[in-house]
């Protein structure tokens, strides 16, 4: 019985929210859950709060990626849309990521005084123009 609502719980999961149980998690949990000694409602218990943590995760996950690279009406709106403070992070990020590797790029364009300086532009933004070495 525990095996089935495994089952059922990450099929219903993966359906809602695409590959948020990978098989081998979902293998896991039968394996762990099955051995526990526990009675089928205290397992039912535990895995109904896992659950709850996992797509509690999964959508702060998804918001922080929609939050700094995407916004909802991009492709309708054809315009600038990022504040300074959206493209100072994302500079940031990308900063990050390309030092773990030792990589360097350079800023360029309209947003390089105000990145520099940490001003406001007071306007809105569509990308970071970039140039690298070959």
């Amino acid at each position: 019985m525990i095996r089935d609502y495994i089952i059922k719980i990450a099929s219903d999961l993966n359906r809602e929210y695409p590959e948020i149980l990978p098989q081998y998690k979902i293998e896991r949990a039968v394996e762990i859950f099955e051995n526990s000694g526990k009675s089928y409602d205290q397992v039912v218990t535990e895995i109904n709060s896992l659950k709850e943590q996992v797509v509690s995760d999964y959508q702060n996950r998804e918001n922080e990626r929609n939050k700094i690279y995407y916004y909802s009406n991009a492709v309708e709106d054809e315009r600038e849309s990022r504040t300074f403070t959206q493209i100072k992070e994302v500079q940031l990020k990308v900063q990050e990521l390309l030092d773990q590797f030792g990589l360097k790029i350079f800023i360029a364009g309209g947003s390089v005084p105000y990145l520099l300086t940490n001003e406001d532009s007071g306007r809105l933004h569509d990308d970071i123009d970039t140039v690298c070495r070959l």
